[in-house]
């Protein structure tokens, strides 16, 4: 279950769970947000397919920003069958475009956090973050 939002707009820090059904109640109002929903979902089908069973979702995506550009993932390497990976999550040339083209959204390389890890292996993962500046993030 997801938390609410604190009073910034932003989930407190941590993973936070949630099905598909939470997701799309909390995070698809207006017509941007459900294109990005369009395109996770399709993602989140190619990861599957490949044997991928987590992912992360960050970003202003997570927060009530109005119009986000993107939603920011990873997705955990355990189980996953890379010759069955659709090639686009292993493309990160020119700002993964092609990952933008095909899904809306940006997948960084698979070190992600494992379900019992804390905030800080995502943020370790991602350079251009601030220490301080927490995660909101659902799995």
């Amino acid at each position: 279950m997801l938390p609410e939002f604190n009073r910034d707009g932003r989930l407190r820090a941590g993973i936070h769970w949630a099905t598909w059904q939470e997701i799309q109640s909390r995070f698809g109002f207006g017509s941007r947000r459900q294109q990005l929903l369009g395109g996770l979902r399709l993602a989140l089908a190619a990861l599957n397919r490949a044997g991928c069973s987590r992912v992360y979702i960050d970003g202003s995506f997570v927060t009530v920003k109005r119009e986000p550009g993107d939603y920011d993932a990873c997705w955990d390497i355990d189980g996953v069958n890379v010759e069955a990976l659709d090639s686009v999550f292993l493309d990160f040339s020119k700002g993964r475009t092609a990952q933008k083209r095909k899904y809306f959204g940006e997948f960084s390389p698979p070190r992600c956090p494992k379900a019992q890890a804390d905030e800080r292996s995502w943020s370790s993962s991602r350079p251009t973050r601030r220490p301080d500046d927490p995660k909101e993030l659902w799995g």
